[in-house]
């Protein structure tokens, strides 16, 4: 379901050119991100491009120690990757500033994680000081697949961190990592999201899932302090996703605060919440979003006759999911003309205004559930008949299976219900009647499309 919005290199470039205003040097694209190689498996991060610098050198292979040029304005993405020049068990790390320039007389922390089926989880620390080059080494560790590091560093309040990585018997590590300068408030950083929402409607709940895409464009860090969203009335279960820069969401009490070090480059959030449905054909929500959100898109899952419409969206368009499964889908795109500065100086949160329509309601959602089969089943033919289309008979196979579906959850909801002593004896008869005749009709249809085809 994720989606990559094309525009965004294009609105980056604009919000670059404002860079100037708030103090932060132009940088040639918006398109770079922070990305790792792990030397024994791939991370989320995106693969790096040039090997591990060798020993006597540093980043782009100038001696250590030499100021990085014009060429370096754009920071080299964090690196760990393979050094069969290296002993096995030994890690090498250079720490970095935004331009290539080493750290010297920083501390560093190598995290020493081992998981065994044997001998349970354990953590441990290890701890070195940069030398003049910049540069850190820890040997004697051990190899194992139950075995990974982590390398860190505190700038002010900052953290930095490398991607977990093991370590392998054809060599050693070599890891570069940037520690940057860190700016002040969320004001002085080019700091800004994508967000995409996902809509599961159930029986008697909302899920409602967040991907959040964070892209820093600036060559300072910012410390999420103070930047959260409140969560809609009545929300539960709340639930994140752990993601690999270190950067986390918190829930206390309905309100959701940001933790961690958004560093230069992309990142990528999942968090999700549970709300009630109270029942009702139609379905309005205010959905909490972080300040600049520079694109967003919202989709929901829908039966045949629900409509889904966002405020300042444009008009929600059908279509399916791998599975099959309709749904409806709304995007929104920053305006081009819009001043980028004006936006860049936005640090209030935002809020989506859902609305849904023709949904059933908890009472009914059995006999609701066999009419939309029924009209499947008379509708389709008659479409299939005057198309005689391949591709519509494979639409209407969806809408079957989509029908077959939504009748096997009611019928398990109505047996539920009944087992509480929801639904009287008469009721639960008549309403398991409709569904047995509906999804047998259904069935018949399927089994006739596969002789068919």
């Amino acid at each position: 379901m994720s989606r990559r919005f094309s525009s965004l290199a294009c609105l980056g470039a604009a919000l670059l050119f404002a860079g100037g205003a708030l103090g932060d040097p132009p940088r040639p694209s918006a398109t770079s991100a922070t990305s790792a190689t792990s030397a024994t498996s791939a991370t989320s991060a995106a693969p790096a491009t040039n090997p591990p610098p060798a020993p006597a050198e540093g980043p782009h292979g100038r001696p250590a120690g030499q100021p990085a040029g014009e060429e370096a304005r754009e920071p080299t993405p964090d690196q760990v990757g393979l050094d069969p020049n290296l002993p096995a068990g030994s890690i090498v790390i250079e720490l970095a500033d935004a331009s290539d320039r080493p750290l010297a007389g920083e501390p560093l922390v190598l995290d020493v994680d081992r998981n065994t089926v044997a001998e349970g989880e354990s953590h441990s620390e290890r701890r070195a000081t940069t030398d003049e080059a910049g540069r850190a080494r820890f040997d004697g560790l051990k190899i194992g697949s139950g075995m990974t590091y982590r390398v860190r560093t505190l700038r002010g309040e900052a953290t930095f961190q490398s991607p977990s990585f093991s370590l392998k018997e054809q060599g050693g590590a070599r890891v570069l990592l940037h520690a940057y300068e860190v700016a002040g408030s969320l004001a002085q950083a080019m700091l800004l999201f994508e967000a995409f929402l996902i809509l599961e409607i159930k029986q008697d709940t909302v899920r409602v899932n967040h991907l959040l895409r964070g892209y820093n464009l600036g060559r300072t860090a910012y410390v999420a302090r103070g930047l959260g969203m409140t969560l809609p009335k009545g929300a539960r279960a709340f639930s994140q996703e752990q993601s690999a820069s270190g950067i986390a969401l918190r829930e206390r009490g309905g309100e959701v605060t940001f933790e961690g070090t958004f560093t230069p480059g992309q990142v990528e959030l999942t968090y999700g919440y549970t709300l009630p449905l109270e029942g009702g054909a139609e379905l309005d929500l205010e959905l909490p979003l972080p300040p600049r959100v520079l694109q967003s898109q919202v989709v929901v899952n829908a039966g045949p006759g629900m409509s889904l419409e966002v405020a300042g969206f444009s008009k929600a368009q059908p279509s399916r999911r791998r599975d099959g499964q309709r749904v409806l889908q709304a995007v929104r795109q920053l305006d081009p003309q819009r001043n980028p500065t004006e936006f860049l100086g936005n640090v209030e949160n935002g809020k989506l205004a859902v609305a849904v329509r023709g949904l059933p309601s908890s009472g009914n959602a059995p006999m609701i559930a066999a009419a939309l089969a029924a009209g499947v089943l008379g509708l389709g033919g008659v479409a299939v008949g005057r198309k005689g289309e391949k591709a519509r008979r494979e639409e209407l196979r969806l809408e079957l299976v989509e029908a077959r579906d939504a009748l096997l959850v009611e019928l398990e909801a109505l047996e539920a219900a009944r087992a509480r002593g929801d639904v009287g004896p008469k009721s639960y008869e008549r309403l398991r009647g409709s569904l047995i005749d509906a999804l047998a009709r259904i069935l018949a249809r399927l089994d006739e499309g596969k002789k068919s085809a």
